[in-house]
């Protein structure tokens, strides 16, 4: 009698608890498909990662392993968040080949298909497909065609996006191989295309995908598939002789643009339908807004919310608990050191997270576990073993032992919960953005939830916005644990008009000494002492924070904000880099390397962070002026700066987007040097924002408006204009600079005060500013705005040399404007000295930030021809006088156009 020969799931079963390659302990079995088992793992430090096993009975198959190892290299090679990344391959003792990949949370478009009774809402269906064919238009600009695209390999994850999975058997359009499977077909004959199913090589390009991608399209939508069959052989003879059914015969309602739209993408021949994803993607965002009557962009933010609620709440009930791979975009080396730090965490985490059961409905049946390419890292998880120390992380907590309980009252709204856990979770891996929205939504779904309003307050985001958060958390203090009660204190003092942080910081060096390994402790204390300036004392907290946690992204983002505050460039980029080689989603440090970029006229290199940031489902929307600035700073044409402005105004809520607009159309048009359209647009946000009773929101356009009567030659109105701003100050909020000084400035120099005058105004402003505690991005502007700007002359300049701030070129790095520049080179050349002239001109001039500092952008220009043609660099000179021109030069009114052109004549330049 023959032995019996264990079952797939069985041998499967086997592996639980093996250590592999001696740094990775199999906890989980997550699902089992026909090539491959896929678990939940643990590395050495306790992160939680996953590992795809291809099945022993297939490690003798070139062709499988082929397909098994292809998937490694392809998904990396992709470098899209949406494109989940393979950490490590290798083969285990046995002889089986692995992947290894971080851990997604979330379920199949299959799946939640199937919820749906096999109809998914139109509005869902197009959002989910728009992110596929964002990372499809990546694949594709790099030769990959995926091949396998079907609801089973589309994965919404419970960050409220999709990723595309399984590139095992995608293949490079200039690739001279052959990964075939039986009779040379591969892929899914169901969403296969007519030229994939007779495998024709040849003829398998990016309209392959395109098709695959109508298929699906017409399946989520009608629940049907595109051609009925009882099999998949039956499929597939289908696909090879058979057009595909117009949308229409089987959603008789679906709207007529959709129809042409899938019917387009199903067409028969390659050559009818989509060239490529990027143009499907293009056509899909037209085909819904007209069928949907407005942007898919602008209901994309509320689909995506209420995904995240859906699914964090369905993986906190455990009932939706699907675990799949993702993570970075840019894989991360496995850190199996076994240092002090390494050893500390993970005796930490042992034994702290209580496992869910997971579900992967449907998925032996479906055999989509041999498309399990993508893992996600378990925040939810991770959250509950790092001890927040949250009163209310307590509350449903699978690690009760080391959560402080709260001290009164009833546990919080568990959808509250889920999105607090979120925003510890992306906080601690330096996606503050998100995290600020996690617990902006917390504090909504639960308002007597403090800890949400505390952490909120604690990233440290403007003075209204901390002083509103916490007052939300003071009036919730009595149910706090301990350490988030001595967190809120700390800051009492510092809540003051204007507010004191360096008297919080010192609260915090007590807190510290009661919580001294608390990493939410120390990394407020850092980022305090950084912004107050005190660099020594953060470097000190900084390290000790990285040595309890090097994977702490928080901890790498903040140094390098030290880093630029000492004016050390490659250490803070060095930092950036390491924040985003452990956590690609982290959003702060991907701002601050566009804002490095920028700094540095790196404006590709900037336009390639602003992309990968709007391509996060919750961009603020600075993000879409700063990759429009980085556009037009490496030549981009104005019609394409325009298309991100426009959307950066969808990003907006609808109660700011018109503010967002306006804002952004009036930078926009001084750049284009449209100034009557300029004065219309700050005429319309003036009016918008009249009842805003903070100074802050004022300042911008009131700014611009004197900017633009100083650059119109009328004097007399930029006085006038500055004297109401004046008027106005007593009636609103002050914020914790004063603004006092620009109107002043501009007064005197309009001529509507004398300089002794002025210098008397300006040194009481000094006074009043050098009595509050200063914060270091306030540093720059206080010497540009008081002394700076108002260099005019030779003995205005001397006497702005003497109070420049000590090594101007150490300025915080990530702060420094271009009218900080503007002023430095200017008044150099108004004392003689040409060579630094240039050197802060031209740094100034060559920045990506053109559209955020239009005048000054371009005023920079201006004075560096002059500087240039000082030092006999004609050819330069005439370069500098052709920006002005370009951008000005239509203008008559412009009084920089005017001087730029007589220079322009006069060096005989050549013509533009």
């Amino acid at each position: 009698m023959s032995p019996v020969m264990p079952s797939a799931s069985e041998r499967a079963l086997a592996r639980l608890g093996a250590l592999v390659r001696e740094k990775y302990r199999i906890v989980r079995l997550l699902g089992v498909g026909g090539m491959a088992a896929v678990y939940a793992a643990v590395d050495l430090d306790g992160r939680r990662v996953a590992i795809k096993f291809l099945h022993e009975r297939l490690a003798d198959d070139p062709v499988m392993v082929r397909l098994f190892d292809r998937e490694a290299h392809t998904s990396n090679q992709i470098e899209h968040p949406g494109a989940v990344p393979v950490l490590e391959s290798g083969i285990d003792a046995n002889g089986c080949a692995f992947l290894v990949m971080p851990l997604l949370y979330g379920e199949t478009l299959r799946q939640r298909w199937e919820r749906a009774n096999k109809r998914l809402p139109l509005i869902d269906v197009g959002v989910f497909l728009s992110d596929v064919l964002d990372v499809l238009a990546c694949a594709h600009d790099k030769g990959i065609i995926h091949r396998d695209i079907k609801p089973e390999n589309l994965f919404v994850t419970s960050s409220g996006d999709v990723r595309v999975l399984d590139f095992g058997i995608a293949r490079r359009t200039d690739s001279t191989g052959t990964a075939t499977v039986t009779g040379g077909i591969i892929g899914t004959p169901a969403f296969m295309p007519p030229e994939q199913a007779v495998a024709d090589r040849d003829a398998i390009g990016p309209p392959s995908d395109c098709w695959a991608m109508g298929a699906t399209l017409f399946t989520l939508l009608s629940g049907e598939f595109v051609h009925p069959a009882d099999s998949g052989p039956a499929q597939l003879a289908a696909a090879i002789t058979r057009r595909a059914r117009s949308l229409a015969e089987v959603a008789p309602d679906m709207a007529p643009a959709i129809v042409q739209f899938v019917d387009k993408s199903l067409a028969f021949e390659p050559k009818d339908r989509w060239r490529s994803a990027r143009e499907m993607r293009e056509a899909l965002l037209r085909a819904f807004e007209e069928a949907l009557g407005t942007p898919l962009e602008d209901v994309a933010l509320r689909v995506r919310a209420n995904l995240i609620a859906e699914l964090t709440l369905g993986a906190e009930s455990a009932d939706l608990d699907t675990e799949l791979p993702l993570r970075a975009s840019h894989p991360p080396p496995i850190n199996n050191s076994s240092t002090k730090a390494g050893l500390a965490k993970s005796l930490r985490r042992k034994g702290l997270g209580g496992h869910r059961t997971p579900v992967l409905a449907g998925a032996v049946a479906l055999g989509i576990a041999a498309s399990v390419a993508a893992f996600r890292h378990d925040r939810h998880e991770r959250s509950a073993v790092d001890s927040v120390g949250s009163a209310a992380l307590s509350a449903a907590s699978a690690a009760p032992a080391q959560v402080v309980e709260r001290d009164a009252g009833e546990p919080a709204n568990p959808r509250a919960l889920a999105h607090l856990r979120g925003g510890i979770q992306n906080w601690r891996d330096g996606s503050v953005f998100a995290a600020q929205q996690d617990f902006d939504r917390a504090s909504e779904l639960d308002p007597s939830l403090g800890e949400a309003h505390l952490y909120a307050m604690l990233l440290l985001n403007d003075e209204e916005t901390m002083r509103e958060e916490y007052r939300g958390a003071l009036a919730h203090r009595d149910r706090l644990g301990p350490r988030d009660r001595a967190l809120l204190d700390a800051f009492a003092d510092a809540m003051t008009v204007p507010w004191n942080l360096n008297a919080a910081a010192e609260r915090l060096f007590a807190v510290k000494k009661e919580f001294p390994s608390d990493w939410m402790v120390l990394a407020t204390l850092s980022g305090l002492l950084v912004m107050s300036g005190r660099s020594a004392e953060a470097f000190a907290v900084l390290d000790e924070l990285l040595y309890l946690d090097p994977l702490l992204g928080l901890g790498w983002s903040d140094k390098a904000e030290a880093f630029a505050v000492m004016g050390d460039a490659s250490g803070a980029r060095a930092s950036l880099q390491e924040c985003v080689r452990l956590a690609a989603t982290a959003d702060a440090c991907l701002d601050q390397l566009m804002l490095f970029d920028m700094s540095e006229g790196r404006c590709a290199e900037a336009e390639q962070s602003g992309r990968k940031l709007m391509a996060t489902p919750l961009a603020p929307k600075w993000w879409g002026l700063r990759l429009a600035d980085s556009i037009y700073g490496r030549g981009g044409s104005l019609e394409s700066v325009h298309n991100v402005l426009e959307q950066q105004w969808r990003l907006a809520s609808p109660a700011e987007r018109e503010v967002t607009r306006l804002k952004s159309e009036a930078r926009f048009h001084v750049l284009a040097g449209n100034f009557a359209e300029v004065e219309r647009s700050l005429d319309a946000w003036g009016e918008l924002i009249a009842s805003k009773k903070y100074e802050i929101d004022h300042v911008p356009v009131e700014s611009l408006r004197l900017s633009l009567a100083m650059e119109l030659g009328d004097r007399h109105r930029a006085a006038r204009l500055a004297a109401r701003f004046l008027s106005q100050r007593d009636s609103l909020l002050a914020s914790h600079f004063d603004w006092e000084i620009v109107p002043l400035r501009t007064q005197y120099l309009a001529g509507g005060m004398s300089r002794e005058a002025f210098e008397a105004r300006r040194q009481k402003w000094l006074e009043r500013m050098a009595s509050r505690p200063p914060l270091q991005e306030e540093i720059n502007s206080r010497w540009t705005e008081a002394y700076g700007h108002a260099a005019v002359t030779h003995l205005d300049a001397v006497a702005a040399l003497r109070a420049l701030p000590k090594n101007p070129p150490t300025w915080d790095l990530l702060r420094q404007e271009p009218e900080d520049e503007l002023a430095i080179g200017r008044v150099y050349f108004l004392t003689g000295d040409t060579a630094k002239a240039v050197q802060y001109l031209g740094h100034g001039a060559r920045r990506c930030q053109a559209l955020r500092r239009p005048f000054e952008h371009t005023w920079l220009h201006l004075h560096l021809g002059a500087a240039l043609e000082r030092a006999g660099d004609i050819p330069g000179a005439c370069a500098a006088y052709d920006v002005v021109l370009t951008r000005w030069g239509k203008e008559p009114r412009s009084v920089s156009a005017k001087t730029a052109r007589a220079r322009h004549a006069a060096l005989h330049c050549p013509p533009r």
